[in-house]
């Protein structure tokens, strides 16, 4: 059986507050539809499964639903079959009836299997939408009880596995991770394949385990932009746009091996990112540099996002550098953003005085540490984690919220209002 396996198209989302961005999504699967019915013709593909996050919400707008509907229609009418899984962006985790994807399958476009499973062939196709990590009970007794020892399981999820490689940083954190013990126990019962969504690098497997992710059909933040750093005032690119596609996966419907062949497609806009990094910056040295990318790296249709960080020289706040005003000089990229994660000789100042008076203070640095590496025992990121903690705290006592909001955003790839809070955050931290 060959199954041409995507996952997290998020048909809707406006990236960035831009309409553009929720046009390169719409156009970006369409051409993902175009290559499925291109290779459908010469490979003979049996069989497409979306494994969550078709749509970005859970209310999409009619743009959304009419894109959706074309591209599933013109899979219709090559006789190829949809299967389709509940992400954590398209229905509430504790309400899932309230549901797009029922609409899409009451108008016979798919498939969708919410907590069911469908055979094809000597094949189960076994559906759970996704749920919250303290449930992974549930969702073990539940997937268990669906699984015939007598076929080729094929599971399909939208969690995080953990163990799994990818450029997000702290998933194991991740609302929706699932523990790698889980699917180890549900293999001892069958030939079990686990095509997953919610991870958006392009083709990753598990390095243990027989679970697959396709990756996003689009750019979804900055760890995946086209990157530059400024250099002696010069550009110099550190890193290529990710590459973005779909897997086919090809079961043996005997033995249950499978064959994975990872499928491109074109990303619809270049997304770029520019790095400035200082010792001493001040608005002389600012100017110059940003001048420099107004003249040299306008792009036409792109979208910039451009990160200061590092330090102020004396006397100078982050105000002085007018961010704002060089941005608008840009005028043939689609939008240019300017993030500041600049240090004062007053925070290092303020920074000093604290890890004195937590030295005073029976060494709380020293106790937190020791806390977090207790709870994240054997935790790959636990260094990292520790570092995050660490800093956000000393933020926090100086009551410096633009540098909280600016490593939550660098670490979780969030793009957070200053005005929101926390149950607005919460709410929000979704992939």
């Amino acid at each position: 059986m060959l199954v041409a396996h995507l996952a997290d198209i998020h048909i809707g989302h406006r990236q960035y507050g831009l309409d553009q961005r929720a046009e390169d999504y719409a156009h970006t699967f369409r051409r993902a539809i175009d290559k499925i019915l291109e290779l459908r013709e010469e490979k003979d593909i049996d069989l497409v499964v979306i494994a969550g996050d078709l749509f970005d919400t859970t209310r999409p707008n009619p743009n959304a639903y009419v894109t959706v509907v074309d591209c599933l229609r013109r899979l219709a009418e090559a006789k190829l079959r949809v299967i389709v899984i509940r992400g954590n962006h398209e229905a509430p985790i504790l309400n899932p009836v309230d549901n797009p994807l029922k609409v899409l399958a009451s108008m016979r476009l798919v498939r969708y299997l919410e907590t069911d499973y469908v055979d094809v062939g000597n094949v189960r196709l076994i559906g759970y939408g996704c749920t919250y990590s303290d449930l992974q009970n549930k969702l073990y007794s539940a997937i268990s009880t669906m699984i015939d020892p007598n076929k080729v399981n094929v599971v399909l999820l939208h969690q995080y596995v953990e163990g799994t490689p990818c450029s997000y940083m702290m998933m194991n954190l991740d609302y929706y991770t699932i523990s790698k013990k889980v699917v180890s126990k549900l293999l001892e019962s069958s030939d079990t394949v686990f095509l997953c969504g919610h991870i958006h690098d392009h083709n990753v497997k598990h390095p243990e385990l027989p679970v697959y992710y396709p990756g996003s059909l689009e750019i979804w933040d900055s760890r995946e932009f086209e990157t530059y750093c400024l250099r002696d005032s010069k550009l110099v690119k550190v890193r290529e746009q990710a590459t973005k596609g779909f897997l086919l996966i090809d079961i043996s419907e005997s033995s249950g091996k499978v064959r994975v062949t990872p499928v491109q497609v074109e990303t619809s806009r270049r997304m770029v990112k520019v790095e400035l990094e200082y010792e001493d910056v001040d608005p002389v040295t600012f100017k110059r540099d940003m001048t420099y990318l107004v003249e040299n790296f306008d792009i036409p249709q792109a979208y910039l996002q451009i990160e200061v960080r590092g330090r102020l020289r004396r006397g100078y706040s982050s105000r002085d550098l007018q961010a704002s005003t060089f941005r608008r000089l840009f005028k043939k990229a689609i939008r240019v953003d300017v993030k500041l994660d600049l240090e004062r000789e007053h925070d290092r100042d303020i920074r000093k005085r604290t890890e004195a008076v937590s030295n005073v203070y029976y060494g709380i640095d020293t106790i937190i540490k020791r806390a977090i590496r207790e709870v994240l025992k054997g935790d790959p990121d636990l260094d990292k984690i520790e570092t995050l903690l660490i800093q956000l705290l000393g933020k926090v006592e100086e009551g410096d919220k633009s540098a909280v909001l600016s490593l939550l955003e660098r670490h979780l790839g969030l793009t957070i209002r200053h005005e929101m809070d926390i149950s607005t955050l919460l709410s929000g931290r979704r992939r």
